[in-house]
């Protein structure tokens, strides 16, 4: 097999397997330089905070923890907004999707040729072909991460995670799910200078 063929196999079922992959997907984006050694306190947005409403307020709390728990993970400190140099400020969004994927079936025998002595060769065409579409409905939470500077309220870095939701999970799973999604998408907070 030529260096070429190995390399395209290679790249095929890489992208396979991570299309097959249920780890959160984050996209992470700073707007603005900010020099975060001298930005350490944070506190939560007081206004109205967009939320989705399917989400529970044990949800709320979950999510809130978590952040808070990476956040001081990192050094930062949670204060009063009157003190804070950084105002977090988080909403959450479960759509519903739909993924159709069509593709060709073959059933049964290619076509071939056989023997006969009175009647020589004689096509076999035993092969059926034919198209089959599945159709599969899912939920895909989305999660997103906004982080203010407090002193002119302009936001400074985004995080957005989105993961297929499982219908039937149970408290445990749902906090790992949590847990799995804020770490992901604050793993690149704060950005790199």
């Amino acid at each position: 097999m030529t260096t070429y063929l190995r390399a395209a196999l290679a790249l095929v079922l890489t992208s396979a397997l991570l299309a097959c992959s249920n780890n959160p997907t984050v996209v992470s984006t700073d707007f603005v330089a900010l020099d975060y050694s001298k930005h350490t306190r944070f506190a939560w947005f007081e206004g109205d905070m967009t939320r989705h409403s399917g989400v529970t307020d044990i949800g709320h709390q979950r999510i809130q923890e978590n952040i808070v728990a990476d956040l001081q993970g990192k050094g930062f400190t949670l204060v009063e907004p009157a003190e804070a140099d950084l105002i977090v400020n988080y909403s959450v969004v479960a759509r519903e999707k739909v993924d159709i994927n069509t593709y060709q079936v073959y059933d049964g025998y290619a076509p071939g040729f056989t023997w006969n002595r009175d009647h020589g060769a004689i096509v076999n065409k035993t092969r059926e072909e034919y198209t089959e579409t599945q159709v599969e409905e899912y939920y895909e939470g989305t999660l997103i991460v906004d982080i203010l500077d407090a002193g002119n309220n302009q936001i400074v870095w985004r995080g957005v995670g989105r993961k297929r939701l499982s219908e039937e999970m149970d408290k445990e799973a749902r906090d790992r799910l949590i847990k799995e999604v804020v770490s992901s998408v604050m793993k690149n907070f704060p950005p790199e200078s």
